[in-house]
């Protein structure tokens, strides 16, 4: 694994990690843990202890209960740090080749967000983008530089980690984002990924696709919140069990879906007792 769970454990006993290949895998787990599909008395059982006894976190240590909020985005530490991102910051403390924190090099497909800040505040050498296409945006993005995740204008092999959070269901070409994050990182180096996962699936699900420089759409149009536009973020794929195999079609060496979850640490999912993340070897 590329991290130290037991250094997580350390704040979070309860903490459980599972790591899967495939969907057959997952359904075999599942089959034998059908308590992980109960995510109501999950989620009422982990928003109950946050708020008695606060939550615990490798990176931010003890958050005491009067600073926690139970809502319907989910359970909130520090101001707009959530069940994701806690546990994408704890997973990013307990990973030994990070160690060195003023050596590591980390990019990151989001500049301006809680979480951002967080890494910026730690990692001298992290890197956060945002996409704002058009002729202005590059402007008005600027000193956060605007970055295309299918078409990176960064480096080969430069990076020891690369994080994208509910980015992938929105790239118009999933096939090249997952190339080009795979280009930028350093032999050895890993991938974080959280999207909407369609984890009882083998196939991504399409949403829309480029026909030249229109926009088709299968269905009805998706949008997701975009805190840079209102018009929010086109969803052009659900991505499924399939995108392991993109991953391991880009060069990744190792492809994976992470379960993670921890009362302790107030980590569950919106739709299941825990949540996803894809996690890739270089």
């Amino acid at each position: 694994m590329i991290f130290n769970a037991d250094q997580i454990r350390k704040v979070c006993p309860d903490l459980e990690v599972n790591m899967f290949d495939s969907l057959s895998q997952w359904e075999a787990w599942r089959t034998k843990n059908p308590g992980i599909t109960d995510y109501q008395n999950v989620r009422h059982r982990v928003r109950t202890a946050a708020l008695a006894h606060g939550i615990e976190s490798l990176w931010f240590g003890h958050i005491e209960q009067a600073r926690v909020v139970c809502g319907a985005a989910g359970v909130q530490g520090p101001p707009w740090i959530f069940e994701r991102h806690r546990m994408l910051l704890d997973i990013v403390a307990a990973m030994p080749g990070l160690a060195n924190w003023k050596a590591c090099r980390i990019y990151a497909a989001e500049g301006s967000s809680p979480w951002a800040l967080q890494m910026r505040g730690r990692f001298p050498r992290f890197l956060g983008s945002e996409y704002m296409p058009g002729p202005d945006g590059a402007k008005r993005l600027f000193p956060i530089p605007h970055q295309d995740l299918t078409k990176l204008t960064l480096p080969d092999a430069a990076f020891d980690l690369a994080v994208t959070q509910e980015v992938l269901e929105h790239v118009s070409d999933l096939a090249a984002a997952v190339n080009e994050l795979a280009r930028i990182l350093r032999p050895g180096g890993t991938l974080l990924s959280t999207f909407p996962f369609l984890w009882n699936s083998e196939k991504t699900e399409i949403k829309a696709h480029l026909a030249g420089d229109r926009v088709e759409h299968v269905g009805a149009p998706e949008y997701h919140v975009d805190p840079l536009s209102e018009a929010g973020a086109l969803v052009f794929q659900l991505p499924a069990w399939d995108i392991l195999d993109l991953c391991r079609q880009a060069g990744f060496r190792q492809a994976q879906f992470l379960l993670y979850s921890t009362t302790a640490g107030a980590v569950v999912g919106q739709h299941l007792g825990g949540l996803w993340c894809l996690v890739c070897q270089r």
